[in-house]
């Protein structure tokens, strides 16, 4: 009686409805006694007979017993029927008050179920929200204290005991452990990758540790551990003892497999800001940059990423990805419930910093926006008004300019639209002619939600928009191994040219590639590629401006159906801009959470990633992570990873020893089709065909630039006219006198001639016409008159020899297979110069050049001086001068004086192993004549060098323009004072100035103040132009700005320099660094023997090397500001 007393008193206690109760009783479980099963697996068959089978509550089904409410109370009807575990008293430790969570709680052993739905979890999290008003669910801020708080009340009790690990095991999980096969080492070393990134460990217990440590030792180390609790929990982790603490808990002999992942994250890095380099386009922004291999902003997201790293090791990404990438799979990565789980980790940790969020998704559109919202302004982002644009509609442009947002380069909008609205009711002929394909595609659009039916038609969307409203054209691009495409044709409706925005996106290039793998050539990288779904449909249209995306589709039966986009639709003007700033936006975004060192760049919706290769699954996994966090639908069957891949239509080759990019096959084969088309002279082929081919071959040239010359040529086929011939009588030539205007352009018809408008007169009977006058007084043979003119409209035009030669030059290239390395590297340390004279019937040509690690002296430097005729040139080259001197033709002079050069820096370099195991290396070279600068900076045909040619002054060229007039002898001796009096000298970019100042130094000391004509106390020699100057002397002192007198030095720097200038004193060997009014020593070039600076100068010095390479490396970079060892003191009088 007593027993049945208390079992319908636990029952009452759970709140067990009276049928439920009833119904046990039927099935036999009538005391605690019955109740009491074994295991969790027991609980559970038992729940599901009671729940499903036996229908004890109504409603249950197979779906959802498990996290029923009635499961719950059973629960806990059976805990207690349990017998209690025995467990050491504990004084210390207060039990949880009724309504309160309690440690088991906190240690994550409650009564809800082993597996967690999403459903459950955000109710937990949720009741917990509730009561605790702002607190946040995330680890930082829910710290292990009850666990903390339990050791140490155990520890001051003194109710430690020691019991061996094995008796805890049951027999099964004993015969597990003992057949556990030992992991791979390749395993092993992957996932201990994946480990130390994401901070976890993972400990395989050892089958021989099985004795205990005494007391003492242990009470030792567990209280050395809480007592540092505080500042571990201040950290917002716990992380665990130290290595001799696990030691001593361990026992005397621990075989240790596993071990506490170090680092917890990526790398620690630094904040680099952008150095001196080009910037490299990353498609995300004019104030981004794609080389992130320094971080250029605070980590904000690193509790973001640690967490999103264990998540990937649980999940185990790197190894679904890999089977997505050679499966090509269009199965999502991540489920629903993971993306559920990320997008609630972002929410919280957001809401943990201030900001209001959820994980809601607006209709109509993809994107959790109050995310990105809150991302966005945690990271201070320049475009943080662009979710609240998304959500309510993006506007077109064409009712009123899209104001600037400052992520890219603002431009001039035109003031006055141009052009009408039209509509149109039937698509373009490539829709006709397939319109079930057509019907198939546009019905996929409407089924997405990208578009809208309209049953009635243009009224409809006349009463929904008024006269706002533009209908295009549809059609379809079917291209080979590609899938159809559809096009919404809005220029044809006028909508595109009434189109204002207010910026010009930029976007990536092989160039920035190039660039970014040439700065850290020493790393190896790979490559993510990820692709983004139908990407400008995914932006919402603002609803008054809807109507001006209508089209029409006619079907297989001749019916014609309207529709109206509510999305951005591929070839509307404005779907560009806008998925650029939310590419834009998830760029800038993926750059801070990856932060460890990469290249991102975003094509569009097509994004590459470059990482290094130990980082590179994890790297990637993050990409896809952020993209599904934050609603961005990919093309999952498009991605890729690896050392090998395919990027805006360059196949890249990143394992080789020269890694390259070159064409993919399809379009190599495009280029050779279309070069054999021209091959061949005197035939005539398609203008718009060339016009193809040569867009092609611009594309390809700005990967392959040593070809783009070549291309001038066929520019001319391009816009050269069709000759026409036309026999005319003299009544005839009078009309036709009538009908071209000045420039002999026919501007109107001649009645009876075959001549027609645009045409262009060049000549009559064989005579140059340059005057319509000149028709009339022409002679006539026979009463006619032939008249060669120009079509520069026709359809045909005819291929030249020259043109022919050049189209069979690049085919020949294109079937060796071009390829265009990615590795450049800069010849540092070149002084190198050359000039060229000419007089009469006679020229010279002179240079000179000193190898990177001469000595710097002149001795050591190579020159050539050489003297031509007229004769010894070509004609070809000679003809623009024949009635002149070779004066005429001097850049072309200049261009092969600096050839010569050229061509001897190759050949002394021959012999070194670095240069010739380079793909593509850059010189710079200098030269005083501008057309000749010009024209190299626009490319020259070189295969192996990349030739960079500088401006130097010509009264600075003097040893090149010596050479070139061939004053060899005494030339050390006369260079140097002629560098010493004028002074001038060849103070070059980067380093020229050292040779210069080395040769002039013992002069100068000596030397007369050009201005003041004294002997300076401190004579000092401006390292950027070699001018000689007074310093902290009052004979040279000047009246700057606002009547403040200034020193010599100070004012130089202000033209020199624009503010920042190096100066050498030589009395004293000291370099001194002035900039925007501040002032610092930087040090000696000067050493003496023993490598030490010698102020004094009472001991002979030697220039250092070294010393000089660092101090023109920060000259190059302007890196002054970033040297914490300068000292800058106010500039008072120098």
């Amino acid at each position: 009686m007593a027993a049945a007393t208390e079992w319908n008193k636990l029952l009452a206690d759970a709140l067990v409805p009276d049928p439920v109760v009833s119904g046990l009783k039927s099935l036999g479980y009538d005391s605690k006694a019955s109740f009491n099963f074994e295991s969790e697996e027991v609980f559970k068959a038992f729940g599901k007979h009671a729940l499903v089978t036996k229908k004890l509550v109504a409603g249950v089904s197979e779906s959802d017993w498990t996290f029923h409410p009635m499961l719950g109370k059973l629960r806990q009807v059976w805990q207690a029927c349990r017998p209690a575990q025995v467990a050491p008293a504990v004084t210390a430790l207060a039990l949880p008050q009724p309504g309160q969570p309690g440690v088991l709680a906190a240690l994550g052993a409650s009564s809800s179920p082993a597996k967690l739905t999403v459903a459950h979890r955000d109710k937990m999290r949720r009741d917990l929200e509730a009561k605790y008003t702002g607190l946040y669910v995330t680890e930082a801020s829910l710290p292990s204290m009850s666990l903390l708080q339990l050791v140490q009340n155990q520890c001051t009790q003194k109710a430690w005991e020691w019991l061996p690990w094995k008796k805890l095991l049951s027999e099964k999980a004993a015969l597990e452990l003992h057949s556990r096969r030992p992991r791979s080492a390749k395993e092993d070393a992957f996932e201990q990758l994946l480990l130390n990134a994401g901070g976890g460990f993972d400990e395989e217990w050892d089958m021989t540790c099985s004795r205990p440590p005494k007391s003492p030792v242990l009470e030792s180390a567990l209280t050395g551990w809480t007592e540092s609790a505080e500042t571990r929990i201040a950290a917002g982790n716990m992380s665990a003892p130290d290595a001799e603490i696990a030691a001593m808990i361990r026992g005397a002999a621990p075989r240790t497999l596993r071990s506490l992942g170090d680092p917890h994250d990526f790398p620690a890095l630094s904040v680099v800001p952008e150095s001196g380099d080009r910037r490299l386009k990353d498609g995300c922004g004019i104030q981004s940059t794609a080389d992130w291999a320094h971080p250029r902003a605070d980590d904000c997201l690193r509790e973001v990423r640690v967490q999103w790293l264990k998540y990937i090791k649980e999940w185990r990404l790197p190894e679904h990805l890999c089977e997505h990438v050679s499966s090509r799979s269009s199965d999502p990565l991540l489920s629903d419930g993971e993306i559920e789980v990320l997008r609630e980790g972002l929410v919280s940790y957001l809401r943990s910093r201030g900001f209001r969020c959820s994980s809601h998704v607006e209709p109509g559109q993809p994107l959790a926006l109050e995310i990105l919202h809150a991302l966005l302004r945690l990271s201070g982002d320049m475009d943080g008004a662009l979710p609240e644009l998304l959500r309510d509609g993006v506007p077109t442009g064409i009712d009123e300019p899209i104001a600037p947002s400052g992520v890219w380069r603002e431009v001039d909008v035109p003031e006055e639209v141009k052009g009408e609205l039209h509509v149109f009711d039937s698509p373009w002929k490539s829709g006709l002619e397939d319109p079930e394909l057509l019907m198939r595609m546009v019905q996929a659009d409407v089924d997405m939600g990208f578009a809208e039916w309209l049953p009635g038609g243009l009224p409809q969307a006349r009463e929904r928009n008024g006269d706002r409203c533009a209908a295009g054209r549809l059609g379809l691009v079917c291209k080979d191994g590609a899938d159809p495409r559809l096009i919404g044709d809005s220029t044809v409706s006028g909508a595109n040219g009434r189109c204002s925005i207010s910026e010009k996106i930029e976007l990536p290039s092989l160039a920035d590639v190039v660039d970014f793998v040439s700065r850290h050539d020493d790393e190896v990288w790979v490559g993510f590629i990820l692709d983004v779904s139908k990407a400008h449909k995914r932006v919402l249209v603002a609803h008054g401006e809807r109507g001006y995306s209508l089209f029409t589709v006619v079907d297989e039966d001749g019916q014609t159906h309207w529709l109206v986009y509510h999305t951005c639709h591929f070839g509307c003007a404005w779907a560009a801009y806008w998925w650029a700033r939310v590419g834009g936006a998830f760029g800038r975004l993926a750059h801070r959470l990856l932060r460890s060192p990469h290249f991102l760049a975003l094509y569009v919706d097509d994004l590459l990633c470059l990482l290094r290769r130990q980082f590179a699954l994890p790297g990637a996994c993050v990409l896809v992570m952020l993209a599904c966090g934050l609603g961005i639908p990919l093309s999952l069957h498009k991605l890729r990873i690896g050392t090998s891949f395919r990027w805006i239509g360059w196949e890249f080759r990143l394992a080789t020893p020269h890694c390259h990019a070159s064409l993919p096959e399809d379009k190599r084969s495009a280029l050779l089709q279309g070069l054999s088309s021209i091959a061949r002279q005197t035939v005539w082929v398609s203008r718009k065909s060339v016009q193809s081919l040569v867009g092609k071959l611009v594309w390809f040239t700005s990967g392959a630039r040593w070809l783009r010359p070549w291309l001038a040529v066929l520019f001319h086929l391009i816009h050269k006219p069709a000759l026409r011939f036309a026999s005319l009588s003299s009544c005839q030539l009078q009309s036709l006198v009538h009908s071209v205007d000045d420039q002999m352009r026919v501007r109107k018809g001649v009645r009876g001639a075959a001549v027609r408008v645009g045409w262009v007169v060049l000549e009559a009977q064989g005579s140059m016409l340059r005057d319509p006058e000149e028709l009339l007084h022409c002679r006539l043979k026979n009463g006619r008159a032939w008249i060669k003119l120009a079509d520069y409209d026709s359809s045909m035009v005819m291929v030249n020899e020259e043109e022919a030669g050049v189209a069979r030059f690049l085919r020949g290239l294109l079937e060796t297979s071009v390829c265009v390395p990615l590795v450049r590297r800069e010849l540092k340390g070149l002084l190198c110069a050359a000039d060229a004279y000419a007089e009469g019937d006679f020229a010279g040509l002179g240079g000179w050049w000193l190898l990177p690690g001469s000595k710097l002296e002149l001795s050591a430097a190579n020159w050539f001086s050489l003297r031509i005729h007229r004769s010894d040139l070509p004609q070809w080259f000679t003809q623009s001068c024949e009635n002149g001197g070779l004066q005429q033709v001097i850049c072309g002079l200049e261009a092969l004086a600096q050839l010569l050069l050229l061509d001897g820096i190759v050949q002394d370099l021959g012999h070194d192993p670095t240069i010739l195991n380079s793909a593509l290396v850059s010189v710079r070279q200098r030269c005083d004549n501008m057309g000749f600068v010009c024209a190299a900076a626009k490319g020259m045909s070189l295969r192996h060098f990349h030739l960079k040619v500088s401006h130097i002054p010509g009264e600075k060229n003097v040893w090149a323009d010596a050479l070139s007039r061939g004053e060899v002898a005494g030339a050390a001796g006369s260079w140097a004072a002629a560098a010493c009096v004028n002074g001038t000298g060849d103070l070059g970019d980067g380093c020229g100035w050292a040779l210069a100042q080395k040769l002039c130094a013992e002069a100068m000391t000596n030397a007369v103040q050009p201005v003041c004509t004294t002997t300076s106390s401190i004579p000092t020699l401006c390292l950027l132009c070699g001018t000689f100057l007074c310093c902290n002397s009052e004979c040279c002192r000047r009246e700057g700005e606002g009547g403040q007198m200034m020193g010599e030095v100070t004012q130089h720097a202000q033209v020199c320099g624009f503010g920042t200038c190096i100066f050498l004193q030589l009395s004293n060997s000291l370099v001194h660094i002035v900039s925007d009014g501040l002032i610092t020593c930087w040090g000696s070039l000067y050493l003496d023997g023993h490598g030490e600076e010698e102020y004094n100068l009472s001991r002979p010095l030697y220039i250092s090397e070294l010393r000089l390479q660092q101090l023109t490396q920060l000259v190059r970079e302007a890196a002054f500001d970033f040297e914490s060892r300068l000292k800058w003191k106010k500039l008072i009088f120098v």
